[in-house]
């Protein structure tokens, strides 16, 4: 088909002269050409990358610093490269272990919490054996000094009744324990005899056994706590938590009065000792010697053994599937958590 516009740029309008045509087209292509040059000139003119000007492509990104775990896997994102979505502009970071993209939302990161929680364990740990210890002391020291009293008060009226078989014609100040000792016969052999007889004495025992059982009682449910706390620790240091309060109890309570039955039987010399006086001079520091020994042995076995006789008693109540909710039992003592039933 032969052109009929001869190159008019306007085919439906009117038809122009020819030096009007002429001019159009001039104009039309210096237009043109001028546009064309000035898109290159912008393109020339345009900052290329220089080693002065960073490559944002290459810039180092920030990366995760808090306490962040992945959604999918829970796999820890600290340290991974915080990346911004194109679409959305929000930012995400990509876990290393899974490859699944996290957002970074801003829910409470898990450190302060973490902190707080063994803040919150560590004192009431320690607020534990300071309770157990004080108590643990407390008891003891109390059932020490109630024991010696009650020995040494039973071992008074059984020398009273040996001096009283031994001499019964003597004159007599009054009954019992309150009667004036006859200290010349408490240093022969017979006063020795009766001395130890006084000790081993069925009624002796038997008040001394009461109270004895009674404080062992008291006292083995703080050793248990204190062995409990110290469950991570050696089985010596649990026996020497529960060793040191007892000791230190009996020192508290049973010390001042041992200083005064020796004060009391420095006075002998000037004034006639009753029995009592004389039973707790003779008595008084071996009945306290024997309860020390008998409550510190208890309470360092109960401290010593309390991870093992928790976890008996754990086995026993507990179903396989429950134990599971007290592992720590046997996962503090890097042992695996029993399954057989």
């Amino acid at each position: 088909v032969p052109d009929t516009t001869n190159g008019d740029p306007f085919p439906h309008a009117a038809p122009l002269p020819y030096k009007q045509r002429s001019t159009a087209r001039f104009s039309e292509i210096h237009a043109s050409y001028f546009c064309s040059n000035s898109v290159k000139f912008a393109m020339n003119d345009s900052p290329q990358p220089t080693s002065e000007t960073p490559n944002l492509k290459h810039a180092a990104r920030e990366t995760l610093t808090g306490d962040r775990a992945c959604t999918q896997c829970l796999h820890p994102l600290v340290g991974r490269a915080i990346e911004r979505e194109p679409s959305t502009g929000l930012l995400y970071v990509r876990c290393g272990e899974c490859g699944s993209a996290t957002a970074i939302m801003e829910y409470p990161s898990g450190t302060p919490w973490l902190n707080r929680m063994k803040s919150v364990v560590a004192t009431g740990f320690l607020a534990t054996m300071v309770v157990a210890i004080i108590a643990l002391a407390c008891v003891a020291g109390g059932f020490s000094l109630a024991t010696c009293e009650t020995a040494t008060d039973i071992s008074a009226g059984t020398l009273a009744t040996q001096w009283e078989i031994a001499f019964p014609d003597a004159d007599r100040q009054s009954q019992g324990r309150w009667d004036n000792a006859d200290l010349a016969w408490l240093a022969t052999p017979a006063g020795q005899a009766a001395i130890t007889k006084s000790r081993f004495n069925t009624d002796t025992i038997f008040g001394w056994g009461i109270f004895v059982g009674l404080s062992v009682l008291a006292i083995t449910p703080f050793a248990l706590a204190l062995g409990m706390v110290a469950l991570r620790r050696s089985a010596v240091f649990r026996a020497c938590a529960g060793l040191l309060p007892v000791l230190i109890g009996c020192a508290l309570f049973v010390g001042p009065r041992l200083l005064v039955v020796l004060a009391m039987q420095q006075s002998t010399a000037l004034r006639q000792p009753t029995w009592s006086e004389a039973a707790n001079a003779a008595n008084y520091a071996f009945f306290a010697a024997c309860a020390l020994i008998l409550m510190a042995t208890v309470a360092a076995i109960a401290a010593m053994l309390a991870p093992q006789l928790a976890a008996m008693v754990f086995v026993a109540i507990l179903p396989p599937r429950d134990r599971r909710l007290v592992a720590w039992v046997w996962e503090w003592r890097n042992l695996p958590v029993p399954r057989k039933p």
